[in-house]
């Protein structure tokens, strides 16, 4: 909902392994996707992605390339991104 403010989340695919890096606004937002954490984790099992690194924090000052524990950025390519996505519900892709 939108009253729990913005929510930031950068996936890094390094050949099979995933990074989601999710930052929220409010710490309301951060509490409900902690409890929504075991659901994340089973959709991208799901999907192929058992291995997938979910790391949640409050606010976006935080982001920066060196948080990727050393890999690379790399621009998934659409069928990674299908994978990832196929059925997600409420999925804004635009930034």
């Amino acid at each position: 909902p939108a009253e729990l403010g913005r929510i930031s989340i950068k996936i890094v695919v390094d050949g099979d392994e995933v990074q989601a890096i999710v930052r929220a606004e409010t710490p309301e937002a951060l509490a409900a996707l902690e409890q929504h954490m075991p659901e994340l984790q089973a959709s991208l099992s799901d999907r192929g992605f058992s291995d997938a690194e979910l790391d949640l924090a409050l606010g976006f000052e935080s982001e920066s390339e060196e948080h990727l524990s050393g890999a690379h950025a790399v621009e998934p390519s659409p069928d990674q991104i299908h994978r990832l996505f196929a059925n997600a519900e409420g999925v804004d892709f635009y930034a």
